[in-house]
């Protein structure tokens, strides 16, 4: 339900729940401390702007929507951010999810993103990007990504200075996971990390494609309508597509155990 802030105007496009409304989101954003809800009030349009997000907050897109122009959002910094109510659309990565990159994971920095189920996410690239130790996403809401990139990714990158692995994937009930490109990805695994599939719905022409880590499938359905290769040839910066529902791929290019 829309709660008026004590001081909304003419041209305010979102507010801090029991506070001040202001004329852009940064503003809000910047203005709000750790455990506050923002609401927006009009939807949003913005060209190259990226909002970077380091406390606890959430956001209740109150049936609005937020699209940006080569702009992301970012997750970090021992952040919790959750996002309900609305839609938010990318030409790039919408969601940015970052924990510790050090190489040994001597940095300590989670980040947590929660999308709620009554929230749509669509990209041209990845709707969530998701890398390093202690980065966490929990997806109950629809995911579409229209480009080349898969709708879920981590990244692969392992050497002594930087360790991109240690994700953390939930895929909740009520999540509908899919990517419209002919044999693209919906989840792509390239990291030493931990994914659950445990509800929902994930339709691509590859489902899943793993090639590190642990993948947990305990319930939800999983549709693949690409086109079917029994013996696909290495791929070091992404998949080559199967057309399954499942493929694991061992590639020397990555590290970590498929399990």
């Amino acid at each position: 339900a829309f709660t008026p802030a004590a001081f909304a105007a003419e041209g305010d496009v979102a507010q801090i729940i029991g506070k001040d409304a202001y004329a852009s989101l940064s503003d809000a954003i910047n203005a709000a401390d750790s455990g506050d809800t923002i609401q927006l009030i009009d939807n949003i349009e913005v060209t190259g702007t990226n909002f970077l997000l380091n406390k606890n907050l959430t956001f209740d897109l109150n049936g609005k929507s937020i699209k940006l122009t080569n702009g992301a959002i970012a997750v970090y910094n021992n952040a919790e951010v959750t996002f309900n109510n609305g839609s938010i659309r990318s030409n790039m990565n919408v969601f940015e999810v970052q924990g510790d990159i050090s190489g040994g994971h001597s940095k300590p920095s989670s980040a947590t993103l929660n999308i709620g189920s009554d929230l749509t996410v669509e990209s041209e690239q990845c709707c969530v990007y998701i890398y390093g130790n202690e980065a966490v996403v929990n997806v109950s809401g629809k995911l579409l990504s229209t480009g080349n990139y898969a709708t879920v990714s981590g990244n692969g990158t392992h050497t002594a200075e930087v360790n991109r692995g240690g994700t953390e994937i939930n895929i909740l009930d009520g999540a509908d996971i899919s990517n419209n490109v002919v044999d693209g990805c919906a989840i792509y695994l390239p990291q030493d990390g931990v994914c659950n599939i445990r509800g929902g719905s994930i339709t691509a022409g590859n489902c899943i494609g793993i090639k590190s880590g642990t993948l947990n499938v305990y319930g939800g359905n999983l549709t693949a309508n690409g086109t079917f290769s029994a013996d696909p040839d290495e791929f070091n910066n992404g998949i080559n597509a199967t057309g399954t529902a499942i493929q694991i791929e061992s590639n020397t290019a990555y590290v970590g155990n498929v399990v």
